[in-house]
């Protein structure tokens, strides 16, 4: 375990003691939000070797965040008034309050900082982080998506199953979101994912306060959160590389983020385009300093529903094994699949954090596929990386290794991407998800080295694995590899 201090660890396994001791309170469908929408959050924004922000709504005009090493928040205060939003119809403070952004900045890198939220006297809400750290380092992140279905079961096991995680893999230095956190843009489904993955400490919900309180929280824009006056409202994250928060990145270590939006992805002329371009080229230019990581929405190769998004694979996919990036986490079609390494690019669709399954039919490239939800954890030190995913039983389904110095310049954007791997695009109806009797036929298999076709993979069925640990396909039964 890797903690910043005793105190840290100590208030994590205190918090989630606690948490475990509340109940869960859930709204029925068409019932409302169980508490008043004026107060959502905190949760925290943009986290950096030197600051991070301090986001949520409230009713009121001005707001402080205390913060320090302790709970004695012994370092000082930040205050601030609203932060300007879209407030078409004045929709979003009708439902919500104001949106506050409060900035915590001069802060020291790789450093535990609690923090609480109060409005004059009164303290509604509080939380911790830990800054990022910087150079080669180690750290554990967490990676999903299509969440979208708000307050239901699934959505609960998979934040129990990371929170759960969490005493074993220290705490998270932060999230990633693949997109579609709700489903129909209102504010009842804003209100419901809140509820699930970030309420105040004082909220009856209970374990959601221990969620994006305390995990910085990355998202990338998914095509049910598109329009405008929610999603970009509610989260601000670091623009400073791209001037844009649809599309964006960061270090961590000596890691390298891009988030982009996949709901306009576009060919070389786009800016989103041309701001990926050279964002990796100074990550070229700079020596590969560490790993590299993408994350969007719509999946440029998928074996699931949706299938291939080619706007995404034909535009972007060259860039990554061109630059170097080792892996990428997509969404949208709700299973868990992972492709062997492609010319360098490791792809996983991770989005089954909660919404409806849909079914997989594996394509020649598929290492593993799995109609479960599911989570990624991801563990990296240094230049190595170590992905491990799981399902809504917290069981492990799928694990494999990268290491990031072998896939620095080797591949070009000239080399063509396999016609085999994924299927063609187009929606088709969606299934709903749910437990299916009798046991799942699937089995596990491994992949090829890098840029190699698969030696073997999982052969599955379309049932909910829920509480299904997958079974190793015996070699007779293995699909023959890609030439």
């Amino acid at each position: 375990m890797r903690f910043a201090s005793r105190h840290a660890l100590a208030t994590r396994l205190t918090r989630l003691a606690l948490a475990a001791t509340v109940a869960l309170g859930v709204t029925t469908a068409g019932a409302g939000p169980a508490r008043a929408l004026s107060q959502v959050g905190p949760w925290i924004d943009a986290v950096s070797p030197s600051g991070a922000t301090i986001s949520f709504t409230a009713n009121a005009t001005s707001a402080t965040v205390d913060y320090g090493h302790t709970t004695a928040y012994e370092l000082g205060s930040a205050s601030g008034g609203p932060a300007p939003i879209d407030n078409t119809f004045n929709a979003f403070t009708n439902a919500f309050g104001n949106k506050f952004e409060i900035a915590l900045t001069g802060l020291t890198a790789a450093s535990h900082y609690e923090y609480r939220v109060r409005v004059g006297a009164t303290t509604f809400a509080s939380g911790s982080f830990d800054t990022a750290k910087v150079g080669p380092s180690s750290f554990t992140f967490v990676a999903l998506g299509d969440s979208r279905e708000g307050l239901n079961a699934d959505n609960q096991r998979v934040r129990d199953c990371v929170l759960g995680d969490s005493p074993t893999y220290g705490p998270y230095s932060f999230l990633l979101n693949t997109g579609d956190l709700q489903d129909a843009n209102n504010a009842t489904t804003w209100q419901n994912f809140f509820e699930i993955e970030s309420v105040n400490a004082t909220s009856p919900v209970g374990k959601g306060a221990l969620y994006l309180n305390t995990i910085p929280f990355f998202p990338a824009r998914g095509n049910h959160d598109f329009t405008q006056i929610w999603y970009n409202n509610f989260f601000a994250p670091p623009s400073f590389n791209s001037g844009n928060e649809d599309y964006y990145s960061f270090d961590y270590g000596s890691m390298h983020v891009i988030a982009l939006n996949a709901n306009v992805a576009a060919g070389p002329a786009d800016p989103q385009t041309q701001f990926l371009e050279a964002d990796l080229l100074a990550q070229k230019n700079a020596g590969y300093p560490g790993p590299i990581v993408a994350f969007f929405h719509q999946a440029g190769v998928s074996s699931a529903n949706h299938g291939n998004t080619n706007s995404v694979k034909n535009n972007w996919f060259p860039i990554f094994q061109e630059y170097g990036v080792d892996l990428v986490f997509q969404g949208h079609d709700h299973v868990y699949e992972r492709f062997a390494t492609i010319n360098g690019v490791n792809y996983v669709t991770a989005g089954g954090s909660g919404a409806d399954l849909y079914n997989i039919t594996p394509s020649a490239w598929t290492a593993v596929g799995l109609k479960t939800h599911n989570y990624v954890l991801v563990d990296v030190n240094g230049q190595n990386v170590s992905v491990t995913a799981k399902n809504d039983s917290c069981s492990v389904i799928d694990a494999f290794s990268i290491n990031a110095a072998a896939n620095n310049g080797v591949y070009h954007r000239t080399d063509p991407f396999p016609a085999d791997a994924g299927k063609s695009g187009g929606c088709k109806r969606r299934r709903r998800g749910g437990a299916r009797r009798g046991r799942p036929r699937v089995g596990a298999g491994t992949a090829g080295a890098r840029g190699a076709a698969p030696s073997a993979r999982l052969i599955v069925a379309s049932f909910h694995t829920h509480g299904a640990v997958p079974e190793r396909v015996p070699p007779r039964f293995a699909p023959t590899p890609p030439r």
